[in-house]
């Protein structure tokens, strides 16, 4: 278990760039369970021929259950009623930064669905695209109707809400594992103030994931597509090493490799340290976004912390965390590291030092992934990529 006790913090980004042209398109808010305007914005930049234009495409439909499609209802959202938009944008072959924006408005008692992809022409003919993004806004579905026998039956549920979903389309199923399923929950002490959750939520998404202005969060940025965001409804309660999920909240978390309790009252974070579960943050913190980058590394990756005090136990790949000196010093051979980094953290409990911040073992903005720990995040990474991450 990890225990860390002090009191910074856009947009999703995705990148894939051909030749001298590169695009990004991200979409602000984030997340609201309310009537807003979600814009999506593409950028894209050719400092040697110009950028000529860029065009955004758009689907927007009904987030359901999946009910229509027969059977009971999911926990991962399908969509009904879907509409196609377009919209280009011409420059005038300028090499400075040209950016096109499309905004979405979601109306009162509306729970949408939108999946967006950009690409972006060059003066010479050369195009670069983005990933497709599949992301929630608007009121959150809290009933369905299912029809099984000769009468529909409406009951209570609600869908795992997609804050950054790097899928095509949503297909209603259970989630790929190639990628690392992340959900935010609201603990108790909310109450019913699920806005101010989500308010509190954006901000150390947004550090952990889409900003590249801090050391800690530079490696999630760039793997920033293997990552898909989640928010979950009420249920969940966290209070030091509890992690509590009932009702909607233990269905959604049922279904994500990661999950996060984000909690406002004082008490010291901790985390399961294994491949897949549960820690929590406190939302209020200045440096909240390390914070949750800090726990993550115990409940997606595995990792022990590498300091007095926490839980100097890792069953990562490899362990960042040994038994002894000479398992260390064995480890760090392999890994081709120097035997001699080998530091004692406490009885029994040894890491490999790095003379720079490292994120499990330093509360520090500049800290980073380092020996052990960023061997054991790349190697995660690399799973993914070839097609399951655990």
């Amino acid at each position: 278990m990890h225990f860390l006790a002090k009191g910074v913090a856009a947009v999703l980004v995705t990148s894939v760039c051909c030749g001298a042209v590169s695009v990004t398109a991200e979409h602000d808010p984030l997340y609201r369970a309310q009537p807003h305007t979600s814009t999506i914005t593409a950028v894209a930049v050719d400092e040697d021929v110009g950028v000529a234009s860029i065009r955004i495409e758009v689907i927007v439909g009904q987030l359901t259950a999946c009910t229509e499609l027969g059977g009971l209802a999911g926990l991962i959202p399908c969509r009904s009623g879907a509409t196609v938009s377009v919209r280009e944008c011409t420059f005038d072959n300028a090499t400075r930064p040209a950016a096109c924006s499309f905004p979405v408005t979601i109306g009162a008692g509306q729970e949408r669905l939108i999946t967006y992809k950009a690409a972006a022409t060059s003066a010479t003919g050369g195009t670069a695209t983005t990933e497709s993004v599949t992301y929630a806004a608007g009121t959150p579905l809290t009933q369905v109707t299912v029809t099984l026998g000769p009468e529909p039956v409406v009951q209570q549920w609600a869908t795992a809400r997609p804050v950054a979903w790097h899928t095509d389309g949503p297909p209603g199923v259970p989630l790929l594992a190639n990628k690392l399923d992340v959900g935010f929950f609201p603990d108790v002490d909310f109450g019913t103030a699920y806005d101010l959750f989500i308010e509190k939520m954006e901000p150390i998404a947004r550090g952990a994931y889409l900003d590249t202005s801090e050391p800690f969060s530079r490696q999630f940025v760039e793997a920033k597509t293997l990552f898909n965001l989640w928010v979950g409804p009420a249920g969940a309660d966290g209070d030091d090493c509890k992690h509590d999920f009932a009702g909607d909240a233990l269905a959604t978390a049922s279904v994500t490799d990661g999950d996060v309790i984000l909690h406002q009252s004082a008490f010291a974070d901790c985390s399961t340290i294994s491949l897949g579960g549960a820690g929590t943050t406190q939302a209020d913190l200045g440096d909240a976004s390390w914070v949750f980058t800090h726990e993550s590394g115990h409940f997606l990756i595995g990792l022990g912390d590498e300091y007095v005090g926490g839980g100097n136990e890792s069953v990562s790949d490899p362990r960042n965390i040994y038994a002894s000196e000479t398992a260390c010093q064995d480890a760090a051979s392999e890994l081709g590291v120097p035997p001699s980094s080998c530091r004692e953290i406490v009885n029994s409990a040894w890491r490999m030092r790095d003379v720079n911040f490292s994120i499990m073992a330093n509360r520090d903005l500049e800290s980073d992934w380092l020996t052990a720990s960023g061997i054991a995040l790349s190697r995660r990474l690399q799973r993914c990529k070839s097609g399951s991450c655990y």
